[in-house]
């Protein structure tokens, strides 16, 4: 891998983006949300950072996959490597991510239209989006069977953060996922 690629003080995977990735993302952005920032009836964060932190968290994830991985579009996950069907998730963040932060996912994703996702990438990025940090990862078993996860009800406040709940919520600490390797195909065979 190129040097704008380093490990963190948290072990994660840190990523220095371009302004060709940003550009990208912002384009993208552009031209699929130029109406609205809702990715469909149950989208609950309509912020503009939160939808592009999304997307270039799935153009750095094909950096980091390479030719293993084949982005997809319209579906219940992001890319297609393999069997494996993963799914990208990058949050915005003001402050960089620890291994004490949590990885979520809206409960109403566990459902029969996102069953074929194999493995969940958790992804995040801060202001000015300048990295990406690849903080843990985890098959769909691991994920929502996880025995560390906390579902939190919609109109729940998380007493460590203050974080109210918008949509029942699952949430695992980063510390207790996998950690992502540079190895694309190791990760996803465990």
């Amino acid at each position: 891998m190129t040097d704008c690629w380093s490990v963190d003080d948290n072990g994660f995977i840190k990523y220095q983006t371009s302004q060709a990735d940003i550009d990208k993302a912002v384009e993208e952005y552009n031209k699929n949300f130029k109406d609205s920032n809702r990715l469909n009836g149950r989208t609950v964060y309509e912020k503009e950072e939160s939808r592009i932190a999304g997307i270039l968290g799935e153009i750095v994830f094909g950096h980091y996959a390479g030719e293993d991985a084949q982005r997809v579009y319209n579906m219940p996950y992001d890319f297609i490597s393999g069997d494996n069907m993963i799914d990208v998730k990058c949050k915005f963040r003001t402050v960089v991510p620890r291994l004490s932060y949590e990885a979520s996912d809206f409960n109403y994703q566990n459902n029969t239209y996102s069953k074929d996702v194999t493995h969940y990438a958790f992804l995040s990025t801060i202001t000015n989006y300048k990295y990406v940090w690849f903080c843990a990862w985890a098959d769909r078993e691991l994920w929502w069977h996880n025995p560390n996860g906390v579902l939190w009800k919609k109109g729940e406040t998380d007493p460590t953060n203050r974080k109210l709940f918008h949509e029942d919520t699952w949430s695992v600490f980063y510390r207790n996922l996998n950690r992502f390797g540079f190895d694309f195909r190791e990760m996803l065979n465990g």
